[in-house]
């Protein structure tokens, strides 16, 4: 496996609001994926998908820091490693697209050069060369007039620019391992397309290996091998895509799965065809996510949970991960298919 992550806890301190002690953020997770594979780790705002990617690449905020668990990457555990040897890995064997690219970017620096100074650092082009690669790269991408665009600031970009600028400097030394988050939110349905396009490309060229943090579970079933569904800083359920989406075991990912317009052709879930009246509004999952710092007893889903919420095992008992062949759940109320029809 080229990246093998086992019971990686990262937790935060807390503040005077939400409490006295640390909360873990990231609870237990394991997970693997191999060289030109794609996995994808799903779930709603405050999971904690976004924090397992930054405790991947050792770049946590100074109030989170690294528990316990090992990110084995090419044989190496980052979480051992040196800041000398991650400077050596991260945007030339690992590298990562950041969710805001307007946070991300060095706002007094041409994108050109932000994406040119990798390729001069690691892979010792010259300025020239390094330059005409950073074009291509900007074309690759989308950008249009990539010759003006790369002498732009990030100010001057849309916002799904400055996107693909991003893409295009996480590309530019060709690494072994992408971590995307939310690498498309800001783009139109056409450029996305383009970008999974090139990440396709990229993965059968180069064995690039990606993992996708996403809340679109329509990318993930047209993209993703597995896909990791993730609910308080625990994976909930894991499995090959089709077969977890096409028959999920845990309550939360079929109600996820409910959530989609129009998910298996249901016109009466609000997405009816146009010139026909719409019959109900679409479903939502009650409540808010778990707040790290006061997670309830038991699953932390329960409260939430139309299976388990009256459950007292539920309330009282964290459920274990159990494994069975290549699928994984950690849920006392695993759904029946029968049960899965009647949620989703």
């Amino acid at each position: 496996m080229l990246l093998t992550i086992e019971n990686l806890r990262t937790v935060i301190a807390a503040t005077g609001v939400d409490g006295d002690g640390p909360a873990a953020v990231v609870d237990g997770v394991s997970l693997s994926l191999a060289a030109g594979g794609t996995a994808a780790l799903v779930g709603e705002s405050g999971s904690g998908k976004t924090l397992t990617a930054l405790s991947i690449m050792r770049l946590l905020p100074e109030s989170a820091r690294l528990a316990s668990g090992r990110v084995i990457f090419e044989g190496r555990d980052l979480v051992t490693a040196t800041e000398a040897e991650l400077r050596r890995i991260r945007g030339v064997r690992a590298a990562m697209i950041f969710q805001e690219p307007m946070t991300s970017l060095n706002p007094v620096l041409t994108v050109g050069f932000q994406i040119a100074e990798p390729l001069r650092v690691h892979r010792g082009m010259s300025r020239p060369a390094a330059r005409r690669e950073a074009i291509e790269l900007l074309r690759r991408v989308g950008i249009p007039a990539p010759q003006r665009r790369v002498d732009a600031h990030p100010h001057e970009l849309s916002g799904g620019m400055r996107q693909r600028a991003m893409i295009a400097m996480a590309l530019a030394c060709r690494p072994a391992l992408l971590v995307a988050d939310e690498p498309t939110t800001a783009l139109d349905a056409t450029v996305q397309a383009q970008i999974m396009a090139l990440l396709g490309e990229l993965r059968r060229q180069t064995g690039l290996a990606l993992l996708l943090i996403t809340h679109d579970l329509r990318l993930v079933a047209r993209v993703a091998d597995d896909v990791h569904i993730m609910y308080a800083g625990r994976i909930v359920e894991s499995g090959p895509v089709a077969e977890v989406l096409g028959a999920p075991r845990h309550p939360y990912t079929a109600a996820l799965l409910r959530t989609l317009p129009g998910w298996g052709g249901d016109a009466a879930r609000g997405n009816a065809p146009l010139g026909e009246p719409r019959r109900a509004r679409l479903p939502v999952i009650p409540g808010e996510p778990a707040h790290a710092h006061r997670r309830p007893g038991g699953c932390a889903f329960h409260p939430r949970c139309e299976v388990g919420k009256d459950d007292a095992r539920c309330r009282a008992e964290v459920p274990p991960v159990e494994r069975r062949g290549a699928r994984s759940c950690a849920c006392f109320k695993e759904l029946s298919s029968e049960r899965v029809g009647a949620l989703v």
